[in-house]
Formats: structure tokens, sequence, C-alpha cells
């Protein structure tokens, strides 16, 4: 498999499962939006033989930046952050007020308190984004070989490669490692937009808050593994209740996903 000249765009084979298999290479991937990038990562994308791409990122994104095309996949706009399930409490304006934040407005203490409690809010709901995911998992019913992104790859892209992982009997500390590794891939990026958030509002507070914002950390982790292990004891409990996901289903990923 070729490298892909991509920011923060993995693989998710090789992943080791608690029973000693491991994600198979080739078929699970995960990364940023196709916006913009060079022709030498359209050109790897082609290789991979692709056959679904789903794009977590909303509506304004999806048409104002959209995707790059690759060969021989099917584009499906699923945005999380539209297609909230019912058991999510979040609202387009929530999701504005962080966009300040990352725009670089300038903030009281307050608004950029109240602006990362609603973004781990955030974190509490994506989980149950199901009208957006279930077009994931029903590709992986179909045995694609599928990419699937938001903006930076971390947020949406990551709490739906943990439900992945977890449905497939990996265990939270190669999940989490999956998570965090995005603070590596995108540490330049990271570096760039702390500068151009402090450059914006001539706050030092604005540098601490919008790394709360990027930062892949385990107080996230544990908010999303929270919000569905609070509710339900296990992964396929979970699947099965919030998306009509069975075991018979969940066996036939493994089987098919996993070596």
């Amino acid at each position: 498999m070729s490298k892909v000249h991509l920011t923060n765009f993995r693989d998710l084979g090789g992943i080791k499962t608690k029973d000693g298999r491991r994600v198979k290479k080739g078929f699970l991937f995960r990364g940023k939006s196709l916006n913009g990038i060079s022709e030498k990562a359209i050109d790897d994308l082609n290789r991979l033989g692709l056959t679904a791409i789903f794009d977590f990122r909303d509506e304004k994104d999806r048409l104002t930046k959209p995707d790059a095309k690759v060969e021989g996949a099917t584009y499906y706009p699923c945005g999380v952050l539209e297609l909230l399930g019912p058991e999510a409490q979040g609202s387009p304006v929530d999701i504005y007020y962080i966009q300040e934040v990352i725009a670089g407005k300038k903030m009281t203490k307050e608004e950029y308190e109240h602006s990362y409690q609603l973004f781990l809010r955030m974190y509490k709901e994506i989980p149950y984004a199901k009208d957006a995911f279930i077009q994931v998992f029903n590709a992986m019913s179909r045995h694609e070989r599928i990419y699937y992104h938001c903006t930076g790859g971390k947020d949406r892209t990551g709490i739906c490669s943990m439900i992945i992982l977890w449905a497939l009997g990996v265990d939270d500390k190669e999940i989490y490692r999956d998570y965090h590794y995005s603070n590596i891939a995108r540490w330049r990026k990271n570096l760039w937009r702390l500068w151009h958030i402090f450059k914006g509002s001539k706050q030092l507070r604005s540098i601490k808050y919008m790394w709360k914002f990027l930062n892949c950390n385990k107080k996230n982790f544990k908010t999303a593994k929270h919000a569905i292990f609070s509710r339900y004891a296990k992964i396929e409990d979970f699947l099965d209740k919030v998306y009509g996901i069975d075991q018979q289903t969940i066996d036939d990923w493994k089987a098919f996903y996993l070596e």
C-alpha cells in the first residue's frame, strides 16, 4: 500500500484486537477533508481502490470547499452535526458559537469557557449522529473500501473510528492511541492554528482554549466513551439499540475486516 501524502490520513489496518487478530490493511481509512489537496495526494488516493467516501462536514463546508474526486469511489454527504439523533441536544447555534473561537474572535473568559463546554457536549452527542454514521456502517456491511473524514479528521472522524474499533473488538488503549495520533499528525497545523488565533484575538487565553479544541486528549476520549457506556453495557447493545446493527452484522464485520 503506497503512502498517501495527506495530513492526518491513516489506515486503521494493523490495529490489534483483544483476541489477537488485527484490522485488515487497505479497507478502512480515516483523515481530513479532500478539499484543495495536491495532485500527488489524489493520485495516491486513486491507487487505494476506494469505493466509498463519507464526508462528515456540514453542508456549507461541503459546498464551498468540495472534496476532490477519487476514481471509483461513491461520495456520501453525511453531515454529523446536521444529523444528530433524538438522543442528542445540539443545535447549529452551538456549533457557530464554537466557530467564533476558531475564527479568532476576541471573547471574555466566560465566553471561552461556555464555548468549551459546548465542545465537550458535542463529544457526548456525536456518537448518536445515527443518520450520518449508519451510512458508514451500511458500507461496512457491503464490505467496501472506505474513507471517512470531517474537516481535520480528529473529532467527528475520531469518534466514528472509536465506534468502529470498539465493534471490531479493539481495547481502549489501542483506540485511544489511534485517536491521540491526530496530535502528532497535525502538529504543524496545530501550531499554525494557535498562532492564527492569537494574532486575531490578541488574547493569551485564546491559545489556552483553542488548544482545548485542538488537543485529542483523554478527557475527550472519556467523554465520548461515557456517552455510550453509561447507557449501554456493551458496544453491541449500543449498536443494536441506536443503529439497528445486530450481532450477526458485527460478526460479519469481524470476519471481513479482521485477519
